[in-house]
């Protein structure tokens, strides 16, 4: 278990192979916290704290394509603390994939 000064946290990587640099957001219900942008062709790690949006750990990912209207929001996923996601956008972000880690 923990120690109390070790938080619960989710490492988060996502990579953009869209043409337009994406804003990216964690949300839960009506909350939204920014992880920040992540420029075309290349990768960004977040890290957020499993208590910053959700007591059990589910949440979303949003992308905000700058420049765009069209959002990308990711299937509800539940975490533990010490796992990744992965979430790679591609060029048409219906194709984009995510994958969760241990």
């Amino acid at each position: 278990m923990p120690s109390s000064d070790e938080p619960e946290v989710v490492e988060i990587s996502v990579s953009n192979n869209n043409p337009l640099d994406m804003t990216v957001y964690a949300t839960y219900q009506s909350m939204r916290l920014r992880l920040g942008t992540v420029s075309t062709a290349s990768t960004q790690h977040f890290t957020i704290s499993l208590h910053q949006l959700s007591a059990t750990g589910e949440f979303q990912l949003l992308a905000d394509p700058v420049g765009s209207r069209r959002t990308l929001t990711s299937e509800s996923i539940h975490v533990f603390a010490g796992q990744s996601v992965e979430w790679t956008l591609q060029a048409d972000l219906r194709q984009s994939t995510l994958v969760i880690r241990s």
